[in-house]
C-alpha cells in the first residue's frame, strides 16, 4: 500500500510499527509557475511553491493486524 503512494510521488514522512505517514510532494502547475515568473519577477513563483508544499496531501496508512482477511 505504501509503495503505491510512493510511486505516485508521495514521500515517506515517518514510519513506525503499524503506521506510515506519507506526504505528497508537488511543485504545482508549470503553467502557473511560468506566469508567476513573468508577472512577479519570481517572488510569486516562490510563494506559490511554498504554498504547494505546505498544503500538500498527508496520508496516514495504518495496519490492523488483528483483521486478517476479514476486510476482503
Amino acid at each position: 500500500m505504501v509503495d503505491d503512494y510512493v510511486e505516485r510521488g508521495y514521500k515517506v514522512k515517518s514510519s513506525g510499527p503499524g503506521e506510515t505517514v506519507v506526504k505528497e510532494r508537488t511543485v504545482g502547475s508549470w503553467v502557473i509557475h511560468i506566469l508567476l515568473l513573468i508577472f512577479t519577477i519570481g517572488f510569486g513563483n516562490i510563494a506559490y511553491l511554498v504554498y504547494r508544499w505546505v498544503t500538500a496531501d498527508t496520508v496516514a496508512i495504518t495496519v490492523n493486524e488483528g483483521a486478517g482477511d476479514a476486510g476482503l
